[in-house]
């Protein structure tokens, strides 16, 4: 598995279908292999991040509240960059 850095975790809303509104936890990750790609993940689990790790990194308006909620997230990371992996296109400057 490559190296996956987490640029962002932040509350959105998402939906599934047009009436029904979803509030989820979008993390955005990076690898070498892929462009940042964000995994829409479900709102239990994540609390607001303490003044500390605030200062370690604006950029999280959330954080897994549990080592559990961590595991999980990094499974559906891992998930997601093996489903992606085959898809990617090679890029070129021109």
């Amino acid at each position: 598995m490559a190296s996956i850095r987490i640029l962002r975790r932040r509350e959105a809303v998402r939906f599934p279908t047009v009436q029904t509104p979803e509030e989820v936890i979008a993390v955005t990750y990076s690898t070498p292999a892929l462009p940042p790609r964000i995994v829409y993940l479900p709102r239990e689990g994540y609390r607001p991040p303490t003044p500390e790790e605030r200062a370690q990194n604006p950029d999280y308006q959330v954080v897994p509240a549990t080592p559990v909620q961590v595991e999980e997230e990094r499974r559906s990371i891992e998930r997601d960059y093996r489903e992606s992996l085959p898809a990617r296109t090679d890029t070129f400057e021109v």
